[in-house]
């Protein structure tokens, strides 16, 4: 019995570290950064699809609030590259199989730093509409020059 909870604590603790792995790599989320900002983005705010959009990463209230509530408060949280990157990680976990479904791709790990662009920008069903087509150059470039 005892080997048998430790062969499942392992394999729990093997699953914990698979999750947190995945997701897009610091270089990404550096691309991510400097694409968005090349729209506009900053450590202020911005009108973007009738919502104020904050920081580095375009975070709006509700971003943040299905996301964890991270910090203080949503525009302080956007603004803050810590807190930030918080919401946008968990955003990109909860998401990322649905995106990888969308794409026809089996695995996560196969998810490229232009696909999480396109969920970022488009939300949920992003990596499903052409419409957030519009970085994958950007994206492509700025990761080949990393």
């Amino acid at each position: 019995m005892n080997m048998m909870l430790s062969v499942l604590a392992i394999c729990l603790a093997l699953a914990v570290v698979r999750v947190e792995s995945a997701g897009p790599s610091e270089n990404c989320l550096s691309c991510i950064r400097q694409v968005l900002q090349h729209e506009g983005a900053s450590d202020s705010c911005h009108r973007e699809y009738n919502y104020d959009a904050c920081g580095l990463y375009h975070i709006n209230a509700h971003l943040w609030m299905s996301n964890g509530k991270k910090g203080l408060g949503w525009r302080e949280c956007a603004k803050d590259l810590a807190c930030a990157e918080k919401v946008i990680k968990r955003f990109f976990a909860t998401n990322a199989q649905k995106c990888a479904d969308d794409l026809n791709k089996s695995l996560l790990e196969d998810l490229t730093c232009s696909d999480y662009m396109r969920l970022h920008t488009g939300g949920p069903g992003g990596c499903g509409s052409k419409d957030t087509l519009k970085n994958v150059n950007a994206i492509n470039k700025c990761m080949e020059n990393i």
